[in-house]
This record gives structure tokens, sequence and C-alpha cells, in this order.
């Protein structure tokens, strides 16, 4: 809608294995991250099967 370029990332749970619980403190660590040159996570939609 604001016309910015944005990256999507989309992984599944099952592949994860037994990394899946250290990518959800990833993910809570890049939502309160902010640094000039580190890129901004600006939403997660977390599903049953994936986290996009």
């Amino acid at each position: 809608m604001t016309g910015e370029k944005v990256a999507v990332k989309i992984m599944d749970k099952k592949s994860l294995g037994e990394d899946l619980p250290r990518v959800k403190t990833e993910i809570e660590a890049m939502k309160a991250l902010c640094h000039q040159h580190i890129c901004k996570m600006f939403q997660v939609i977390e599903t049953d099967e994936r986290f996009i």
C-alpha cells in the first residue's frame, strides 16, 4: 500500500524440527530490535504450519 519494497520469508515449522524454539526466540528478538544496519521486522504471521 505504501509502495515500499519488502521481503517475505516463509518457514515451515515441520522442517525446523529441533530448531523451532530457537526460531521463536529469534523472532521475538527481531521484533524488539531497531538498528540502522539491520532489516526491520514489520510483522509475523504464525499459522499452525508456518511462520510468515
